[in-house]
């Protein structure tokens, strides 16, 4: 396979992760979205295990979709910028550990849940404490995953905008709703999540444009010769 192929394949199989990953994350957070606001009902958990257990594994998927997002994309972006190519790839990584860690969460509130039920629904509140924890634990590595993913996301889109690899407008917009990314993360922290959410969604657009365009067009040939070259 010549190097040209090749690259053509990293942009494809970027572009199909970044379109798979938008749905996984979207059907696992109707999944786990229900349950995140039924803390007060330990034994809700327990009663819709199959959903959870869905939901989790999704959200470990998503995870692991992402960070080969960033290991496909490497061998190109580090051709103008090898630095900031491997900080995204490392940014990515910590993106996958911080939701794999968030979806271990929601087992341990499961977990949690089982016992309390096969407790026979005792009155302390040993249970509900436990389960707070961890829906706070999971909403919290949530946030900052998304930091996370801001700061990779933002290190592609500068190569983007900088080199044209992708149409200069779709580096732009990246940059713009990565910044909008940062802004809810850390309207996140504080708990002001409406506003948080309508920041967040120009980037599911911005994803789904990036990956339709990379799996038909894939990266501009002219660009990825003339940083070979240099």
């Amino acid at each position: 396979m010549s190097k040209t192929e090749s690259y053509k394949l990293n942009a494809q199989v970027a572009g199909l992760m970044w379109l798979l990953a938008i749905v996984v994350g979207i059907v696992g957070a109707i999944f786990l979205g229900e349950y995140q606001q039924a803390e007060t009902n330990v034994a809700f958990f327990s009663q819709n295990e199959t959903g959870i257990l869905i939901g989790s594994l999704l959200f470990f998927s998503m995870a692991l979709i992402t960070a080969n997002i960033a290991i496909f994309l490497y061998p190109v972006l580090k051709k103008y910028n090898e630095s900031i190519a491997l900080s995204a790839v490392g940014f990515r990584l910590i993106e996958t550990a911080l939701f794999s860690v968030g979806a271990l969460l929601f087992i341990a509130v499961l977990i949690a849940s089982n016992a309390y039920v096969a407790a026979g629904s005792p009155a302390d509140t040993t249970y509900q404490i436990l389960v707070h924890t961890f829906l706070s634990m999971n909403e919290m590595t949530g946030v900052l995953a998304t930091f996370a993913f801001n700061a990779g996301a933002f290190m592609y889109c500068y190569i983007f905008f900088r080199t044209t690899l992708v149409p200069k407008w779709l580096g732009v917009f990246g940059l713009i709703v990565t910044l909008m990314g940062f802004a809810s993360s850390f309207l996140g922290l504080f708990g002001i999540t409406d506003i948080s959410l309508f920041l967040e969604l120009p980037t599911m657009f911005f994803e789904i444009a990036i990956g339709v365009w990379l799996i038909v067009k894939g990266f501009n040939q002219e660009v990825l010769t003339s940083l070979s070259q240099e």
